[in-house]
């Protein structure tokens, strides 16, 4: 799979950003409409139509990609990590997200049968599928690019990162 990755570094990139536009519609659903509430309260009006939610998706896909980066370059700067491809690693973080935020879709579905889970699901189901996701990114990374005497400590650091990105989420919810 990831040979099929390196052949076209664009061509992947942009089906990777797409299948995380999808994922997050998909997953974001149920809290579009507090974006256009808040979006109102400041001013700018936006509707509840495809433009809305295109802009919605747009604005999100950005600032996602933009701060997935900025960590990434940081986090690989800071602890010297030179194994590790940075282009690659990009393709493999955002398609983790496409998958985590896919899962938390699925489960937020129970909102349909019991709205009153979606109180509490919120913070519980992001931190539960990124878990997950960001547990199997580790293991496609171990398998790909690190050996084993440098793959706990590059573990430890994708927990600290983990539980950073976690804090951070759940404190925006």
């Amino acid at each position: 799979m990831i040979n099929a990755l390196r052949k076209n570094y664009g061509r992947t990139l942009w089906i990777a950003r797409l299948l995380l536009a999808i994922s997050i519609l998909f997953s974001n659903l149920f809290s579009i409409n507090t974006f256009f509430g808040l979006m109102a309260m400041m001013g700018v009006v936006i509707s509840n139509t495809v433009a809305g939610y295109i802009i919605y998706v747009a604005l999100t896909l950005i600032i996602t990609e933009f701060l997935s980066r900025m960590i990434i370059k940081f986090s690989f700067n800071m602890l010297r990590i030179f194994t590790i491809p940075y282009s690659e690693f990009v393709v493999l973080f955002l398609l983790t997200l496409c998958a985590s935020n896919l899962l938390a879709g699925v489960i937020k579905l129970v909102y349909f049968i019991t709205p009153v889970a979606a109180v509490f699901g919120e913070t519980l189901i992001s931190f539960v599928t990124n878990a997950i996701a960001f547990f199997c990114l580790f293991l496609v990374t171990k398998k790909l690019y690190l050996n084993d005497k440098n793959a706990p400590y590059i573990f430890k650091w994708f927990a600290i990162l983990f539980l950073a990105f976690s804090a951070i989420v759940a404190f925006f919810l």
